[in-house]
């Protein structure tokens, strides 16, 4: 009970429900990572091994992915069966960030090599 009056609590002052939750969702979901990837390809083609503008632009991509996913868990419109909570939020970003580093060490040391 004290859970649900959390959840709600969260979400009070969230304006435009399901066109934040919309727009939120293609972020995270389909436009970021689809930029992230072009972008992961830009510093494994084109980088020296050294930290450039396009490690700064993958990083802000990250930051954009997790910003989308607070987003739509605030709007309290996610398409989970109970609502996204901030444990779901946690985990999303904890993957996340497991699944960035790997990429992102894979491209740098590619562009070493190439």
């Amino acid at each position: 009970m004290q859970d649900q009056a959390k959840n709600t609590d969260q979400n009070e002052g969230v304006q435009g429900g399901g066109f934040v939750a919309l727009l939120s969702r293609l972020t995270w979901n389909i436009l970021v990572p689809f930029f992230l990837v072009i972008v992961a390809l830009q510093i494994a083609t084109q980088g020296d091994g050294g930290f450039t503008w396009a490690d700064a632009v993958f990083l802000a991509t990250v930051a954009l992915m997790i910003c989308g996913r607070r987003l739509e868990r605030r709007s309290g419109a996610a398409l989970t069966t109970k609502g996204a909570t901030i444990e779901h939020l946690k985990r999303y970003t904890m993957i996340l960030m497991a699944v960035v580093a790997v990429v992102w060490l894979a491209a740098k040391l590619l562009g070493k090599r190439v």
